[in-house]
């Protein structure tokens, strides 16, 4: 959640090995990333490998986890499921 919020450099792999990938603050789960030419290899070079953000919460029920959970909700903004549709 942390990298989620502040932005992180992780380490993915790929078809041709381990890259470092700069995640932006304030990403999205199910947010995704082109790692340019490190896809499949197709006519006339390389495809495109898409990354999707997935941040994980932890799963705990820890009295601090708790806690730390909670102190965030008063960052949010509005309805938060004023989206959800049929």
């Amino acid at each position: 959640i942390a990298e989620a919020i502040s932005g992180a450099r992780i380490e993915v792999p790929t078809l041709d090995g381990t890259v470092r990938v700069r995640v932006p603050a304030g990403c999205a789960s199910g947010q995704k990333m082109r790692l340019r030419g490190k896809g499949v290899r197709k006519p006339g070079g390389r495809g495109d490998l898409y990354l999707v953000l997935r941040p994980q919460i932890p799963q705990t029920d820890d009295p601090a986890a708790v806690e730390a959970a909670e102190a965030l909700d008063r960052f949010y903004d509005g309805d938060l499921r004023a989206d959800l549709e049929l």
